[in-house]
């Protein structure tokens, strides 16, 4: 009988078919080569493939909010208290860290749990005839952006990783290596799986989580961006920007202009369920409830994100330094001065004190005496104004909340798995904001610096005007001001690129991806230092915090499977 089986290491469990004697006695609920190759079963498959999507949890976000936020200058991991989750606290500091952290060995193990079922649809999808399932071709095309996903959140959270794909059985599974194929060759295979699903995929799909050309195109700009620094691979040092990668940006970015995106009037309307799958969503991520599952198919990844007030356990905190890079003069940022502000005993603490800001801060903080997501609701907990009262430890970890993956315990999008709460909030993958920021990157990076002042003040004019859901119950202060950049501050490559960076981080902070950022600017250990140093001010358990390029670029390769795989995987850096 050809069935699917788990064998000794995390990458084999995936689910391909080969003859292997596994028991002697017929196994009940197993795929077997009959049953899996008719149309309706391999489509089964693709869904399967598709599940893996949501089948995130806490402790192994897809979101990588612990990995890329907290692990950056953006947020604290908070919490009841220092011990609390403790190995979030580790990958926080970059001190710590070892092989058996477990959210690093989680995001590797369902990392390829998720390709492999995406490796399974392929290679059945690659055995049946086209007459008999004409959706053949999309799906495998869907497989392929799918896999991608998957890939580069691997790749970026790893770096020495294993290829496997569906023309691999599992012999040859068990003889790769993570040093088989270089990241470089990754990256380019997986920016191939999304360049083939683009000649492919339709240019809209009647269900929305299902990838279209578009979404194919943004991919493959993502990956080139992601992959666009060179790094020594000894030492993991910044060598600097590989043009070709950046044309790709380009080439892609462009071609999903072409498709019709628009943003959304207000930026805020995109973490609300009105945005979900919005004018400016080129895909997203799809969460359901009373779906005829237990729980419905919300987003987990957050669950641990609300405040204690509304049933959650106050992880995930914008820093203090994230807070005020929203602060402007003149209505741009303050730059260099912008961390200077003390706000001295929290308890103090209220938006004026900041100054002017970028409207967007109250889409990303939820800060006290402002109402929580900014609506107020008597029938709830203190009339929804977010307090001090609302956080399980303040004295270490500060008075405010992440805002843009929640909803108000009253919104019909909220999921309550006691003592958890979660949401039904489209996680939005690709959205044409990030889009914009990605070409304007490429442009000043390819010496057409003047070129991307026009996408840089697109994002900042539509942020001028994110102001509608600031309703007199909202209590958010009218303390904002914010501008397009002129000619004669737009004036040089050097500001061209100080100001792009600036934006990405404002208009894309506490989604995902800030650590990664820093990195493939080559700037990470000298911002994170300098973070530390003046973070501890006012989160004194920062004070042993430190990085170093050349030891935590990249988390551990999991212990676990350098023991299963008897010793062909191998470590890297300091682990």
């Amino acid at each position: 009988m050809k069935k699917i089986f788990l064998t000794f290491i995390s990458v084999t469990a995936i689910l391909f078919t080969s003859c292997t004697k596994f028991l002697d006695c017929p196994p009940s609920a197993v795929l077997s080569e009959g049953n899996v190759q008719t149309a309706s079963s391999i489509d089964g498959l693709v869904t399967a493939a598709y599940a893996e999507l949501v089948n995130d949890y806490w402790n192994r976000p897809w979101n990588l909010w612990c990995f890329m936020e907290v692990g950056s200058d953006n947020c604290y991991k908070a919490g009841g208290s220092l011990s609390d989750q403790q190995n979030i606290l580790f990958i926080e500091m970059h001190e710590g860290v070892t092989s058996t952290n477990s959210f690093y060995g989680n995001l590797w193990k369902y990392g390829y749990y998720s390709v492999g079922r995406c490796n399974t649809a392929l290679q059945l999808l690659d055995g049946i005839d086209e007459k008999e399932y004409p959706l053949k071709k999309q799906r495998m095309a869907e497989m392929k952006f799918l896999r991608a996903q998957f890939y580069w959140r691997l790749l970026i959270l790893f770096n020495d990783i294993v290829w496997v794909d569906e023309n691999m059985n599992p012999d040859d599974i068990k003889k790769a290596s993570n040093y088989a194929r270089t990241p470089a060759e990754m990256w380019n295979m997986i920016y191939q799986d999304c360049v083939d699903a683009y000649s492919v995929l339709p240019e809209t799909q009647a269900d929305k989580g299902r990838p279209t050309k578009y979404a194919a195109a943004a991919a493959a700009a993502k990956i080139a961006l992601l992959s666009s620094t060179k790094l020594d691979q000894t030492t993991w040092a910044y060598q600097g920007v590989d043009q070709t990668k950046m044309s790709q940006v380009l080439e892609w970015t462009n071609r999903v202009l072409e498709g019709g995106f628009k943003l959304n009037a207000d930026f805020g309307t995109n973490f609300y369920l009105e945005g979900n799958n919005s004018k400016e969503t080129i895909w997203g991520i799809q969460y359901s409830q009373d779906d005829g599952t237990t729980f419905g198919r919300a987003n987990f990844s957050n669950g641990l994100n609300w405040p204690v007030k509304v049933s959650g356990c106050d992880f995930y905190k914008p820093s203090v330094n994230l807070i005020n890079a929203f602060r402007t003069k003149d209505g741009i940022p303050m730059f260099e001065d912008y961390n200077k502000q003390s706000y001295g005993d929290y308890k103090d603490f209220g938006p004026l004190s900041l100054g002017t800001v970028d409207p967007r801060v109250y889409h990303t903080v939820s800060m006290p005496g402002v109402a929580f997501k900014l609506k107020q609701d008597k029938n709830i907990v203190d009339d929804n104004i977010y307090r001090l009262d609302w956080c399980r430890d303040p004295a270490d970890f500060g008075p405010f909340a992440t805002a843009k993956q929640l909803l108000p315990t009253t919104d019909p999008g909220i999921v309550w798995i006691l003592p958890y709460i979660s949401c039904t909030l489209t996680q939005a993958e690709y959205r044409l904001d990030d889009i914009i920021l990605m070409k304007a990157e490429a442009l000043i990076e390819t010496g057409k610096w003047k070129d991307a002042q026009d996408l840089v003040n697109q994002i900042r004019n539509r942020a001028a005007n994110s102001t509608t859901y600031f309703t007199a119950e909202s209590l958010v202060p009218a303390n904002y001001s914010v501008r397009a950049y002129t000619d004669a501050e737009w004036s040089s490559e050097e500001f061209a690129r100080k100001a792009l960076r600036w934006e990405r981080r404002l208009e894309l902070a506490t989604e995902g991806l800030r650590f990664w950022d820093l990195i493939r600017w080559g700037i990470a250990e000298e911002t994170l230092n300098k973070y530390y140093s003046e973070e501890k001010s006012r989160a004194p358990y920062l004070k042993d915090a430190k990085f170093d390029t050349a030891s935590d670029t990249f988390g551990p390769i999991p212990n676990s499977e350098i023991v299963l795989s008897q010793g062909l995987y191998k470590q890297h850096g300091k682990y």
